[in-house]
């Protein structure tokens, strides 16, 4: 099998790859691209919702460093994704109160590397992040999180909004992170269960999933900066949260 750390190109060596244990993060295809092989891939990109994008061919070329792409190369990842429903279950019948975190379009790789250690640190149930504009979940995301993406259940879905309808249905009560908002530690609200929506990087949270939020949250400072980087945020966040359950425990 031709591949370089996460890399993986050639048919024969994708063929491979998904007949193997291997965790696929997504593909890229040669636009033009077309036949039963590119079909067998979409299927396989959507039975198992990974990403699949169509793009130039010199694209290709560059990261396949000018091998012998053929049109196709895969990402690998080390990490297991879970369903959310199982999580979600197995937390409730071992007793516990659900705490998920949501990357809404994270894209910054060592973000998400920090961000996971602080949610393995303050005891979250499971990461969820969309299939689309988010960063990577490679080996590199896997050695900035110090391991704790390997610790820590991560749920990949086609669809935040969807995972948020679901959550809701299912008793979890949403809350958001904004800069302009006061309402950050109300006992009853963070001892209930609760999905944490952290937002994009330079936008913050995406309108679809603000107008699923229960809460909103806000860090208080004396700072002149508009905001916080948002893994420090989440950790400050997730402290928050910690703390208030560990003391209602007391």
């Amino acid at each position: 099998m031709k591949f370089a750390d996460d890399i993986v190109y050639g048919r024969k060596p994708i063929e491979e790859l998904l007949d193997s244990d291997r965790t696929i993060d997504k593909f890229l295809v040669e636009q033009k691209m077309s036949g039963p092989f590119e079909k067998q891939l979409r299927q396989y990109a959507k039975t198992h919702r990974i990403p699949l994008s169509k793009v130039p061919q010199n694209k290709l070329d560059r990261l396949s460093h000018f091998k012998n792409h053929q049109g196709v190369i895969a990402f690998t990842t080390p990490i297991q994704f879970y369903e959310l429903e199982d999580i979600l279950q197995h937390t409730f019948e071992q007793g516990e109160t659900p705490l998920f975190l949501i990357l809404d379009n994270i894209t910054d790789i060592h973000n998400i590397g920090a961000i996971a250690r602080s949610a393995h640190w303050f005891g979250v149930h499971a990461i969820i992040y969309s299939l689309k504009n988010a960063a990577p979940l490679n080996s590199t995301a896997v050695k900035i999180s110090a391991g704790a993406l390997l610790e820590i259940p991560v749920c990949r879905v086609g669809s935040i909004v969807k995972a948020l309808e679901y959550l809701k249905q299912s008793g979890i009560s949403i809350v958001g992170t904004e800069v302009d908002k006061m309402e950050f530690s109300k006992q009853d609200v963070l001892n209930a269960p609760l999905a944490i929506i952290m937002g994009s990087e330079e936008k913050g949270m995406s309108r679809e999933v603000k107008a699923f939020c229960d809460h909103l949250m806000h860090i208080p400072g004396k700072g002149n900066i508009d905001s916080l980087n948002v893994s420090v945020a989440t950790g400050v966040v997730l402290y928050e949260i910690f703390k208030t359950r560990a003391d209602s425990k007391i």
